[in-house]
C-alpha cells in the first residue's frame, strides 16, 4: 500500500468517524461522494446504469456527483479527497 492510499483511507475514516463532517455543506458532501464512487466502484458510465428520475432530486446529485468525475484518474480522485479532508480539519 502507497502513502496515497494510506492517506485516503485515513481520510475515508476521518470521514466516516464523524468527526464533525457533519458541518459538512451539501456541495462538499456531493463532491466527496462522487470522489469516493470513482475511486471505490469505478467510472459512472461504466458502472452506474442510468441517471435516476429527475424528481428523485438525492439520486440525481448523486449520480451528477460521480459522473463529474469519470474523467478523472483514480490517483488523482484519492489526492483530491485526501486535499479536500487536510484541508476541513486544518480549518478547524
Amino acid at each position: 500500500m502507497n502513502s496515497l492510499d494510506i492517506s485516503f483511507e485515513e481520510a475515508v475514516k476521518f470521514v466516516n468517524n464523524g468527526n464533525d463532517s457533519s458541518k459538512f455543506s451539501d456541495d462538499l458532501k456531493l463532491k466527496l461522494y462522487g470522489l469516493y464512487k470513482r475511486i471505490t466502484v469505478g467510472r459512472c458510465v461504466e458502472m452506474g446504469g442510468t441517471r435516476p428520475f429527475f424528481l428523485n432530486k438525492v439520486g440525481t446529485s448523486k449520480y451528477d456527483s460521480w459522473l463529474s468525475f469519470d474523467n478523472l484518474e483514480v490517483d488523482k480522485c484519492k489526492q483530491l479527497y485526501v486535499s479536500i479532508i487536510k484541508d476541513y480539519s486544518n480549518s478547524d
